[in-house]
């Protein structure tokens, strides 16, 4: 009985069809360098059954499929990655540019005025011009403190970037101080529409504001009554 092998090389004769071959073993695969030419490389073998082709399609589509997993696992790493530096990254706030008129650092710090009775001396320095004025707010009520009723606002001129309050008649207690550049001179710390100063500001023990302002206990300290000199940094 006729063999499968003998039945399929007479029905695929190259002599009645000479663009077919049998591959038999005599074919030889090229197969060269499936990254650059991942499809491979048909390459015409001639053998005792006559001219063959063999392609590399197989093993090509293989290592196409295994590279874009491999794309795939590095883009999820890298979003991960980026994901995390950007929840985790400090955040950065812009600061303003000054012209060379208007120096972010004080050149002068004041002296405290001397008097012949007891005050309440606060100097504020780092402001960026000397335009408008600076406003200093006393507070001793908690619950007034940082945007209601002060109980005392001395207004003062800025020399040299820096500005000195004084108060008298202050009696002994524990206080808190708001400060603004009021650089328009309206008498109100003007914010945006997001509720973001527009103007500098600090506090009493320069506190540190985070999304709001620091609270009462944050920025009190304790006056005696007689004389104290204390500085505040402005923030922009």
């Amino acid at each position: 009985e006729e063999g499968v092998a003998h039945k399929a090389h007479r029905l695929w004769d190259p002599a009645n069809n000479p663009a077919c071959g049998l591959v038999d073993n005599a074919s030889i695969l090229f197969f060269h360098n499936p990254i650059r030419r991942p499809f491979g490389t048909l390459t015409k073998v001639q053998g005792p059954a006559g001219p063959s082709f063999l392609s590399g399609m197989g093993r090509s589509i293989r290592s196409v499929v295994q590279a874009s997993v491999l794309c795939a696992l590095v883009r999820r790493v890298s979003l991960t990655v980026l994901t995390m530096c950007l929840l985790y990254s400090p955040v950065i706030r812009a600061e303003p540019t000054a012209s060379p008129s208007e120096s972010p650092t004080p050149t002068t710090v004041p002296t405290p005025v001397a008097l012949s009775g007891p005050a309440l001396q606060v100097a504020v320095v780092g402001l960026r011009n000397d335009h408008g004025q600076v406003s200093c707010n006393l507070f001793t009520d908690p619950q007034q403190y940082p945007r209601g009723a002060a109980f005392r606002e001395v207004r003062t001129s800025i020399h040299q970037n820096s500005a000195l309050c004084v108060f008298t008649g202050v009696p002994a207690g524990k206080y808190a101080l708001v400060v603004y550049h009021d650089e328009n001179d309206n008498r109100h710390f003007d914010q945006n529409a997001f509720g973001m100063p527009m103007e500098g500001y600090g506090f009493s023990n320069n506190a540190a504001p985070l999304f709001d302002a620091p609270n009462f206990a944050a920025a009190a300290f304790e006056y005696d009554g007689r004389r104290l000199y204390t500085v505040i940094d402005i923030r922009y």
